[in-house]
């Protein structure tokens, strides 16, 4: 091993990432972190997330069923393009 950096790991399982490694790594707040485990060594690796990454990993609030929101879109569209066409025709 080249360099050796530690780290303690708290009662929660949390550990700082040296500050040696968030400057290699270019890592900043709030960056997601993937990690590795190959014959007995970790490896971790930034990564950038997208929307459909993480579809899924909310809760859908009560009272909404995922179809909803569709409609939800539509409603608000036809309701803005109304107000814009009311503002449009006072300009007149």
């Amino acid at each position: 091993m080249t360099n050796a950096f530690y780290a303690t790991m708290t009662s929660k399982g949390q550990v700082t990432v040296p500050v040696e490694i968030r400057r290699m790594l270019d890592l900043k707040t709030r960056d997601k972190l993937a990690f590795a485990v190959e014959n007995g060594m970790v490896r971790i690796k930034r990564v950038n997330l997208s929307l459909e990454d993480v579809f899924g990993s909310t809760r859908t609030p009560d009272g909404i069923v995922t179809g909803d929101f569709e409609d939800l879109i539509h409603e608000a569209v036809r309701e803005e393009s109304e107000r814009l066409t009311r503002e449009f025709l006072e300009l007149s």
